[in-house]
């Protein structure tokens, strides 16, 4: 996965074993992203940040909104 370093997709992308960031005004970055990626056939290794990223999933997420929503509510 290759994702913007200036969005959300740096609390996904913790590890280059999950993808890459850069910088999406640098053509000549995501370029060679895109080619690393293809070239080395870069899989994500989710198993191995499962539990990182299950903070992620959608079940973690709600729970955590309604107790933000029940501070304020």
């Amino acid at each position: 996965m290759i994702g913007s370093q200036n969005t959300g997709m740096a609390d996904y992308l913790t590890s280059e074993d999950l993808g890459l960031l850069v910088d999406v005004t640098d053509v000549d970055a995501i370029a060679q992203s895109i080619e690393q990626v293809y070239r080395n056939q870069r899989k994500p290794d989710l198993e191995k940040h499962r539990a990182e990223l299950m903070q992620f999933d959608a079940s973690s997420v709600d729970a955590a909104m309604i107790e933000i929503y029940k501070k304020y509510v």
